[in-house]
């Protein structure tokens, strides 16, 4: 919008000679002094802004009571409708930004920058910041005296948050400092920083930090160094680098207290006999010239952090005047010797960290935090010799548990280290050695469980065959002592008492009567012992109970017998996927789906008893957990039907959760240990535990992997999560959840991925795991509802 033309209050404006991102200039006259201004119009979108108008009546009344030569005057203010304006003196001549892109000279810039830093200096005593320091703000009359213009506008425009809509504060990118460029809090550091940025344009001619994008340039501010401006200007003096350096430092009270402090070290590093004129008022007239001069080359090596020549000058001035400048040269004395005592401190921490010295380390680096908690980075240092000191003593630890043979011990302690530093050193190779004999370990320990187990399996077998020789039964007797035999032809009196159920079986079978059969006449006849009348009290016995079963067969209901129950050859091939238990009748059963959606029971536990957890055994068989005699335990039903218990837990333990793999590996879950540990079982009947969970916690849910290692849950860790055992005896913890959350009940997909349910998004979902190690949440349940318990193709 163009207000040629127009007028504001008393001012006509006459034309445009500026505009940008917050405001336009505009030049107008003023008749009743007969005399041009200008006028400085704000954006009519800055009024939409809450509090706008009391905002910018509060700052402008301060900004006007600015008085000083350096800082351009405010004539008056006002707004109309929706438009804010200031009026300020006229300067036709130009800004610095004119004089930018070729260096000057170090006597101009000096004079230009005391301008600016005194104008800075007496706004900052009033409690002003200006927030956009920078060339086009700095005006230069005809005789180059600069005038700092625009005091308070950013803070005008943009209120109490200090941010535009991009989260940036205000301001011009090149000039803002780290803290404003993220929208942080500012205070005078921030006007010192942009200060010191002008400085390192006028010495070099170019800015420190270019980009294609404000945003690129932001970024370069915050996390950036400061490319040297020796690199730019190779005739530099190194003190006025380290003081721009200083100026421009990314931690605001690493930067100058005050725009005067750095003017007058720039005047020291450029003028070494600088002129009294430039202490203040009160200090000339009380100060000889020469404590004058010596006080000004004082504070130039103090801002230059020339900490020895500081001294030497300080001391002189305090030796002739104690009280110099108010007190101000014995306090920067004292602050120079404990810079000096710093510099030390730190020169010793960092010789003990490079000999690896921590504890000396940690000493010297506590002091200089006692003296200056901010000092340099001695706080990281400080952390750093710390971890190093824990991690040799874990070392030292690991190693005297390596020369006690605690492999365990090792491994864990090695765990311990890794978290702190992954990249540690084994120079002793202690880990290596840990791990190899941990394994021997185990595997002898593997082995003499799996001896004992043979050894209570063939027991158990043993004296199952003498309770059924007491009762009579010799086919069952001679069945379990024929499988001791296969096992171990001496085991104790196998062979005799096998013998002695043989002939028993033999004996009774002579004496039974013979069924013959004519293939002529289509009948048969049974053939009784030449002593059959002895038995005939048993025969007469038999054939009535023949005669009920008649009777009651063809009678009507019929309760289900082996011959009525699905036949896998008629029904077609049955997969673990078609199987699902369901209380359905009332109480948990093992029911098959066939593709049309035809649901059959399969299971028919007697009594209150259930079945669930069903597998397939070779064959087509049928494997599930049951409580049919009282307790847990796994039993298999074969295709007609027959269903026969297949462990045989002592006690009152109890086995259940069965999966079978290669054929005849049967893997389940059992608490005949007195917690809930993996189990396997052969095909001949052994039976060995395969996980030893740590003090009370447990194992449970194990599927088999490809290359033969168990996946399964436990809770060794304080909750549950999945782990793998390896053939090797190595366990390896799978999941790793987030939080308070879990991970339980694996299943493995046929990429070799993990399936499995977890609590990580707050209830029970199904995840996948996958070979990369990224985990992907597969089922997303609506509402309040979960899932869990996952089937799928299983390797093996």
């Amino acid at each position: 919008m163009d207000l040629a033309g127009k007028t504001l209050g008393q001012f006509r404006i006459t034309e445009a000679i500026g505009r940008g991102g917050m405001a336009a200039v505009y030049k107008a006259y003023q008749p009743s002094l007969d005399r041009y201004v200008a006028i400085k119009v704000l954006s009519a979108q800055h009024a939409l802004t809450p509090d706008f108008s009391e905002r910018f009546v509060r700052e402008a009344r301060a900004i006007a009571q600015l008085n000083h030569p350096n800082i351009l005057p405010v004539i008056d203010f006002g707004q109309e409708d929706d438009l804010s304006y200031i009026v300020m003196k006229y300067v036709p001549a130009g800004t610095l930004k004119g004089k930018m892109g070729q260096p000057m000279e170090l006597e101009t810039a000096l004079r230009l920058l005391e301008g600016i830093a005194a104008a800075l200096d007496h706004a900052h005593s009033r409690g002003i910041l200006h927030r956009d320091v920078k060339p086009g703000n700095v005006l230069l009359d005809e005789n180059d005296w600069a005038l700092l213009a625009d005091f308070g506008l950013a803070k005008m425009v943009s209120g109490s948050s200090e941010l535009t809509g991009s989260g940036v504060g205000i301001g011009t990118p090149a000039y803002m400092s780290p803290e404003q460029c993220q929208g942080m809090p500012v205070d005078v550091y921030t006007d010192i920083y942009a200060l010191g940025i002008v400085l390192y344009e006028m010495v070099t001619g170019r800015l420190p930090f270019d980009a294609d994008t404000p945003f690129a340039v932001v970024m370069k501010q915050i996390s950036d160094p400061l490319p040297l401006p020796r690199s730019i200007r190779a005739d530099l003096p190194e003190d006025v680098e380290r003081i721009i350096l200083k100026a421009t430092a990314k931690t605001p009270q690493d930067r100058f207290e005050t725009a005067g402090d750095l003017a007058r070290a720039l005047r020291a590093a450029i003028t070494p006999d600088p002129p009294t004129t430039l202490l203040p008022n009160n200090a000339r007239k009380k100060a000889t010239p020469r404590l004058a001069d010596l006080y000004t080359q004082a504070l130039g090596y103090f801002y230059t952090e020339q900490w020895a020549k500081a001294i030497k000058t300080l001391e002189t001035i305090v030796a002739t005047q104690p009280n110099y400048e108010d007190g101000d040269a014995a306090r920067r004395l004292e602050q120079s010797k404990e810079q000096v005592q710093l510099a030390d401190l730190y020169t010793q921490a960092q010789r003990a960290l490079s000999d690896e010295n921590w504890m000396s380390a940690i000493a010297r680096l506590k002091e200089i935090i006692a003296l200056n908690a901010d000092y340099r980075d001695a706080e990281a240092l400080l952390k750093q010799a710390k971890r190093q000191k824990e991690l040799g003593n874990l070392y030292s630890d690991a190693k005297k548990l390596h020369d006690s043979g605690q492999w365990q011990a090792v491994v864990g302690v090695w765990d311990h280290i890794r978290n702190l530093d992954a990249n540690y050193p084994d120079t002793d190779g202690l880990l290596t050695q840990a791990q190899s004999k941990l394994r021997q370990e185990r595997a002898a320990e593997a082995a003499k469980r799996q001896a004992e187990g043979r050894a209570r399996h063939l027991s158990d077998l043993y004296r199952r065959g003498l309770t059924h020789m007491a009762a009579d039964e010799w086919q069952q007797a001679a069945t379990l002592f024929a499988q001791i035999e296969t096992m171990e032809p001496d085991y104790q009196e196998t062979s005799g008492l096998l013998e002695r159920a043989r002939r028993e079986i033999a004996s009774r079978e002579a004496k039974a009567p013979v069924i013959q059969a004519n293939e002529q006449t289509k009948t048969s006849r049974i053939v009784l012992p030449p002593d059959w009348k002895k038995y005939w009290p048993a025969l007469f016995i038999g054939v009535l109970v023949i005669i009920a079963a008649i009777f009651l067969f063809n009678s009507g209901d019929k309760t289900p017998t082996p011959a009525s129950l699905p036949d896998i050859s008629t029904v077609g091939k049955v997969t673990r996927e078609d199987l699902f238990v369901s209380n359905r009748s009332g109480k948990r059963e093992i029911y098959r789906m066939s593709k049309d959606g035809n649901v059959v029971q399969w299971t028919h536990s007697p009594g209150g008893s259930e079945s669930w957890s069903p597998t397939l055994y070779q064959g087509g068989s049928l494997v599930f957990a049951s409580d049919r005699d009282g307790k847990r335990e796994i039993y298999r039903m074969d295709k007609d039907g027959n269903v026969a218990q297949w462990t045989h837990s002592p006690g009152k333990s109890e086995s259940w959760g069965p999966n079978v793999y290669w054929g005849d590996l049967l893997v389940f879950t059992s608490n005949r240990s007195g917690k809930r540990e993996i189990h396997l079982m052969d095909k001949d009947g052994n039976v060995t535990r395969w996980t030893h969970s740590p003090g009370s916690s447990e194992s449970w849910g194990a599927v088999m992997y490809q290359d033969k290692s168990l996946v399964f849950t436990s809770d060794r860790d304080g909750k549950r999560e999945i782990y793998r055992i390896t053939r090797d005896g190595e366990v390896i913890r799978w999941t790793h959840s987030p939080d308070k959350s879990e991970s339980w009940s694996p299943v493995m997909y046929q990429d070799d991925s993990l399936v499995f349910t977890a609590n990580r998004s707050g209830k029970r979902e199904i995840y996948r795991l996958d070979k990369e190690g990224t985990v992907t949440q597969w089922t997303h349940s609506p509402g309040n509802s979960e899932s869990w318990s996952p089937s799928v193709a299983v390797n093996g």
